[in-house]
């Protein structure tokens, strides 16, 4: 009985680190899009700071991105395991 029960919890504590990782990476992805759209509306010396900004955060979402993919991933191989 309490193997089910940590199956389950183990189960939950998976899903609620891929919405996590999900979660943050949307933002990072969105405040990117927001600065690259800052970039693209005003062309002046300001843009350089901007872009290296937008820069780092859309990396950083996509770094998210592939967390949570391999969360998801690592998730179903350790389920098909048992």
């Amino acid at each position: 009985m309490w193997i089910t029960w940590l199956i389950q919890v183990q189960i939950h504590h998976v899903y609620l680190s891929c919405l996590y990782v999900k979660y943050y990476s949307s933002l990072f992805g969105l405040i990117s899009s927001k600065l690259l759209l800052e970039i693209y509306k005003n062309n002046n010396y300001c843009s350089n700071k901007l872009k290296k900004i937008g820069a780092l955060f859309l990396a950083f979402a996509e770094v998210l991105a592939l967390l949570w993919f391999v969360l998801i991933a690592l998730s179903l191989l350790r389920f098909s395991l048992l």
